[in-house]
This record gives C-alpha cells, structure tokens and sequence, in this order.
C-alpha cells in the first residue's frame, strides 16, 4: 500500500560543499559556483540565519568576491568569482563555514596569464 502521514527531514547542518565549479577558468574572469550547506548524509539544509562562507584558492592565489553569505530561509547560493593565481595551472578551491567541515572542489585548470617572459619577447603591437 501506500504510506501517508511520514515527514522527512534533513539532519542537523553539518558541511559547506561546492555543487557546481567549473573544470576550468581564465585568470582574473568571473565564473559562477554554487555552494550548499548539508547535513552528513549530503542531504541539503537550510539556514536559520544568514551564513557566512569563504572560498579560497589552493595551492595559492586568491578570490575575487569569496567570502559571501547563504542567506536565511536558503540552502545554497550561485556566487561570481575570479581567480587570481601567479601561475597558469591547476588549482582547487575550499569552500569553508564557522562550525561545519569544509569542501574541496575538483581541480580547476586556470589559464590566461602572461608570463613577465612572454610579454618582454612580445615586442610593440599595432592595432
């Protein structure tokens, strides 16, 4: 038969993840993540009150507009960042909260920055 009457509910807030990060990015080019608070079980849970979240950049750099916050009532928010890195590489992100564990994103293979080298062997340019 069919069962009536059951609620199902998320656990107790537990872990800030990312849900959506690109696998690749242009050096100082916003590009959008998506960050949700779950409970241990990857169930997602909402916020009674604003919550802060910062993301950072590994193995170094930083980011542009990272440090947003979940707003009251929601469970996730779509952010624009940019990254800023000395190098052309791979580089993941942290997403992390006061109180909850942290998540890693997949590795994000930044490009478009120009090394002092190649832009002292590029000469004068016409337009």
């Amino acid at each position: 038969g069919v069962q009536t009457g059951v609620t199902l509910t998320a656990g107790t807030m537990a872990r800030v993840v990312f849900t959506s990060v690109p696998t690749s990015a242009v050096h100082a080019v916003n590009f959008n993540i998506t960050a949700q608070l779950q409970d241990n079980f990857g169930n997602p849970t909402t916020t009674a009150t604003n919550r802060n979240i910062t993301i950072s950049a590994s193995p170094s750099g930083t980011v542009t507009n990272g440090s947003p916050a979940i707003l009251a009532g929601q469970n996730s928010i779509t952010q624009s960042i940019a990254l800023n890195v000395p190098s052309n590489g791979n580089y993941t992100l942290t997403v992390s909260s006061s109180g909850l564990s942290s998540g890693v994103s997949s590795s994000i293979s930044v490009t478009g920055l120009v090394s002092q080298q190649e832009y002292s062997a590029g000469g004068a340019y016409s337009f």
